[in-house]
């Protein structure tokens, strides 16, 4: 492997730097960043997925899978993992908060 790293190391160490505050904080930023400058808000996704899921042009297998996507996002639905994405966790509070508003 390529700089010495074990096969998945890769993996194991973006992990690791992922767990530091500093790091994290970043690529949330950056994420951020990219999000504002595509025009994508969770309000956003959100709007589409519940269109796709309410449209009768789309197949049914479609319409279920937006409506999973739509629950998970909103925090309706919960997949059972012992790893939980930062990102995930931010964007569904962004969710909540665009929805009050």
């Amino acid at each position: 492997m390529a700089a010495g790293y074990a096969e998945g190391g890769a993996t194991v160490r973006a992990s690791e730097l992922l767990r530091k505050p500093d790091v994290s904080a970043l690529v949330l930023e950056l994420d951020r960043n990219k999000a504002a400058e595509l025009g994508v808000s969770a309000l956003w996704i959100a709007e589409r997925l519940k269109g796709e899921s309410e449209s009768e042009e789309s197949s049914p297998a479609s319409r279920v899978r937006a409506l999973e996507v739509l629950a998970k996002l909103t925090g309706h639905f919960v997949e059972r993992s012992e790893h939980v994405e930062v990102h995930e966790v931010t964007y569904r509070l962004e969710l909540d908060r665009e929805l009050e508003a």
